[in-house]
């Protein structure tokens, strides 16, 4: 059914009706702190040797928000006056400036030599040294957009996929995992992949871990699914016909059973694993 505002009904109307619909392949999680707005993961360590590697965009730098957490005090990556700050084991050190705008982040960390890398869009911005990076960390799931439970410092924000590794990756795996454009992107086939939640469901309150670990589903809480996220594919719905003329006059003022029918076609890859299991399954 459709009606036209403003159409002069004294003489005869003819109007062109075109349907738009786009198919979007991403999706972002949006997160207010005024809503309590937090997502669960699953519960899992992290190894001795690890890269943690997050897509987000705040609106708020000031107040105190936790973005990514794991336990009290085990892992923690939030903003707090202008800065990102992370803790591990309970030692907190500023890592950078952050900034309102979509960013691809990742943190390599090494126990074995105490070492932490921070990269910002692919670049390497600083290292730190902690006393203690073990991630034997058991009981708590990991959380997005809150602290704890009850959630504490509640994130305001968007967040786009969170991808864990049982590696130090290299720059260059970095560099492309950070790429908005052409083949970059998470690599859901990179064998040193841990878990992965891409949190493109689009509608729901499930998030699932597509990584090979498959650690189970976790849970969004009052946060709504966006469509602006750090990479976004947009595929035009294919209607037949394309458009269809429409006539009004003095007589009939509105236009019913103009139909269009939808032949899109959505195109679907990725990888397909045996079940508790690091293998892949063969021309697939």
């Amino acid at each position: 059914f459709y009606t036209i505002e403003g159409v002069n009904y004294s003489q005869a109307q003819t109007f062109t009706a075109t349907p738009v619909k786009n198919f979007y392949s991403r999706y972002a999680l949006e997160f207010n702190a005024a809503y309590s707005s937090y997502a669960t993961l699953t519960n899992f360590d992290l190894p001795d040797t690890a890269t943690v590697e997050i897509n987000l965009h705040p609106f708020d730098l000031q107040s105190r928000q936790v973005v990514l957490a794991k336990g009290e005090d085990d892992f923690l990556f939030g903003i707090e006056n202008n800065n990102f700050f992370l803790t591990i084991n309970g030692e907190t050190q500023v890592v950078g400036p952050a900034t309102t705008a979509y960013q691809h982040l990742s943190f390599t960390l090494d126990a074995y030599t105490g070492q932490v890398a921070y990269y910002k869009n692919g670049d390497l911005q600083n290292t730190f040294t902690y006393s203690d990076l073990s991630g034997e960390w058991t009981g708590e799931p990991w959380q997005l957009g809150a602290a704890g439970s009850p959630g504490a410092d509640f994130y305001t924000g968007l967040l786009d996929e969170v991808a864990f590794y049982h590696s130090v990756l290299t720059v260059a795996n970095i560099q492309l995992n950070a790429s908005p454009f052409g083949s970059g992107g998470t690599d859901v086939a990179n064998p040193y992949m841990i878990s992965y939640f891409s949190l493109d469901e689009g509608d729901g309150t499930e998030l699932v871990d597509y990584g090979p670990l498959m650690s189970g589903i976790g849970t969004v809480y009052n946060a709504p699914f966006s469509i602006i996220t750090y990479r976004q594919e947009a595929t035009p719905n294919l209607f037949l016909p394309s458009q269809r003329v429409i006539n009004i006059n003095a007589s009939t003022t509105a236009a019913s059973g103009v139909d269009f029918v939808n032949q899109s076609t959505v195109t679907i890859s990725g990888v397909v694993r045996f079940e508790n299991t690091f293998c892949y399954q063969e021309k697939v």
